[in-house]
């Protein structure tokens, strides 16, 4: 089995026993069915659903760790944060803690065979001796229940006519605990309506005629261990998928923050030019800027209007030749006397004028 790591969690919204909202990874490892189980030695515990653990840690349990049988093999931790004020909910979160490997060969495949008469069990241990399958068997449906508690097989093979529990109720009832098990039932053809009716309902994969023939029965088998592997594969992709997802949610997240930096930076940036801008204009003196060649590239509305009246004679770049920065008064300029300031701009790139009209402005 891949190791996953899970950039995001597992997240669910409870209240008043019910889920509210869960993201894609929650809805993934929720329908895996009843295979979750205490991973700590001081907890104790079957085979439940997901839900059951999810009400222990709403009600106050504390942090859990859990492990997944089937749908992957893993350890999670469950926790709840209440949401507090008037919410009155929990939000509940399932961290994957760590993916071991699998050591045995991902080919076999574990049979959990049903029946009340012994000799078919018998006949099914010499059938299934030299092959891909693990067999264990129960004598009536209330033991394979118990036996599905403490360990989930990949098939189960029932008998309908049994004690108690028929072979389609023990399937339906292993449908809605465990999904992914795959369902097969043997039976004389006297049963065949109700049979049908399950497999039109869901209940059961295949039907297996009884007496049956041993080809027939291995083909039946080595199919059903083939859609399991396919189901275990989905689950697989499905987790991969949903953490995929989610670990590119928080990228679009964070990445739609950034951007939202910028633009705020942007719009600020935006805000301070067009003040700067204004306030120039609003300046009751020319302020001129030049660049580096001594070319006119900036004015302010006051320097426009004494740029288009000026007389003829020395421009603006002449009179700040050779002057470094700081004030000259007694400056001539467009008929006027201007005390004349100049300031450098960084790395040289220009420079700033600004003509401050004298008390005695006729020239």
């Amino acid at each position: 089995m891949p190791r996953y790591s899970l950039f995001a969690d597992a997240l669910s919204l409870y209240k008043d026993g019910a889920t509210l909202w869960s993201n894609e990874l929650w809805r993934s490892a929720a329908a895996a069915g009843a295979s979750w189980e205490p991973a700590d030695t001081s907890r104790t515990g079957a085979l439940e659903h997901l839900d059951h653990w999810v009400q222990q840690v709403a009600h106050g349990a504390g942090v859990m760790r859990l492990r997944s049988i089937g749908w992957v093999d893993a350890v999670w931790r469950l926790s709840a944060e209440s949401l507090g004020g008037s919410l009155q909910g929990c939000m509940v979160r399932l961290h994957a803690e760590n993916f071991p490997s699998r050591s045995e060969d991902l080919l076999r495949c574990s049979v959990l065979a049903v029946d009340d008469e012994p000799f078919i069990l018998n006949s099914l241990r010499r059938l299934l001796r030299r092959t891909q399958f693990d067999l264990r068997t129960a004598g009536s449906a209330e033991e394979a229940c118990e036996m599905l508690l403490v360990e989930p097989v990949d098939i189960i093979l029932s008998d309908q006519r049994m004690p108690g529990m028929t072979g389609v109720q023990l399937l339906s009832h292993v449908r809605d605990h465990m999904p992914d098990t795959v369902r097969i039932i043997l039976s004389g053809y006297s049963d065949a309506q109700s049979i049908t009716d399950a497999i039109n309902e869901g209940a059961v994969y295949k039907f297996v005629a009884k007496p049956w023939e041993d080809q027939q029965l291995l083909l039946a088998l080595n199919e059903a261990a083939e859609l399991h592997r396919t189901r275990m594969k989905t689950r697989q992709l499905q987790l991969a998928v949903a953490t995929a997802n989610a670990e590119l949610a928080d990228s679009n997240r964070r990445l739609t923050k950034i951007l939202c930096e910028q633009d705020h930076k942007l719009t600020l940036g935006d805000y301070a030019l067009t003040f700067a801008h204004d306030m120039n204009d609003a300046l009751p003196f020319p302020v001129i800027g030049l660049d580096s060649d001594g070319e006119v590239v900036t004015a302010n509305r006051a320097a426009a209007l004494c740029l288009a009246t000026r007389t003829p004679g020395v421009s603006l770049a002449e009179l700040a030749a050779g002057q470094g920065p700081g004030c000259r008064s007694g400056i001539a300029f467009a008929g006027r006397l201007w005390t004349l300031g100049i300031g450098e701009l960084a790395n040289g790139s220009g420079r700033v004028l600004a003509l401050i009209p004298e008390a005695s402005n006729e020239h």
